[in-house]
């Protein structure tokens, strides 16, 4: 935070809602909302609905966070190597999680928690 205090929890299903907004390449807006959501929170803690409620008031239209990866595999074929199941559930993620950004594979990384060169590996990995 701008004023020195120890920074907020930030939930999953907040930083999902977070990743998947529009925001103009704005990163002061991104931190307006985060520094309300926290202003107005009793705890140390930031959840989805929170940013919800400061994004409607701020007249932010609200982006649905991506849709949860889809299941591994059709319900006869689970018996598979483990490195496969493994690449399906890989591909998947970054997916996602680039569908949540925008294409925007830094964000993507970060939402994902590795390096934006790491996703760049992995996706040349699971093409």
């Amino acid at each position: 935070m701008r004023n020195g205090t120890a920074p907020f929890d930030l939930g999953a299903d907040a930083l999902a809602m977070l990743s998947s907004q529009r925001w103009r390449g704005n990163i002061r807006e991104l931190r307006n909302v985060l520094e309300q959501a926290a202003m107005r929170s009793d705890s140390r803690h930031i959840d989805a609905p929170a940013v919800e409620e400061v994004l409607r008031e701020a007249g932010i239209e609200r982006v649905p966070p991506a849709p949860a990866p889809r299941n591994l595999a059709p319900a006869g074929n689970v018996l598979r190597p483990l490195a496969e199941q493994v690449a399906e559930v890989e591909r998947q993620a970054i997916q996602a999680a680039l569908e949540a950004t925008g294409g925007n594979k830094l964000a993507a990384a970060r939402l994902l928690g590795i390096s934006r060169a790491k996703l760049y590996e992995r996706l040349e990995l699971v093409a």
